[in-house]
């Protein structure tokens, strides 16, 4: 018990100093070798445990609703890191991003308006999520 409200402690430190990371693993086409796309994994820069995987502080940013404003944090810098490499490459050549979002994010009414008018299949940028979030 006494781990998980260490856990939560942090947890909160974490989100407001922003010590989350993203890492982006490749979607590619197997057949030619092409990246069609990534995906966007999270991980905690933890100032002294260094990178923590998500298994060990999803379940308590979940359980305390941390994972809301961490979510849109995630959300924010995937949208932004797509916009670049979209800008940056041929047209076309990036056709997604994943994000993976949690279910109470979604239950929450603003985020999920904020989602949809960010994430749309035309969305290259993240201007309009970085002015509503």
């Amino acid at each position: 018990m006494l781990e998980r409200l260490e856990l939560r402690t942090a947890l909160d430190q974490a989100v407001k100093e922003h010590q989350f990371v993203l890492h982006y693993q490749p979607i590619v086409d197997l057949e030619t070798g092409v990246p069609l796309g990534f995906e966007a994994l999270v991980r905690w820069n933890h100032p002294t445990r260094g990178m923590i995987a998500p298994g060990h502080f999803i379940e308590v940013a979940e359980e305390s609703g941390l994972i809301v404003p961490m979510g849109r944090m995630v959300l924010q810098q995937a949208l932004a890191t797509a916009g670049r490499w979209q800008r940056s490459s041929a047209p076309g050549a990036l056709r997604y991003m994943s994000v993976n979002v949690s279910a109470r994010q979604f239950r929450t009414p603003a985020s999920s308006r904020r989602c949809g008018r960010c994430c749309t299949p035309r969305a290259s940028t993240c201007s309009t999520c970085r002015s509503t979030c």
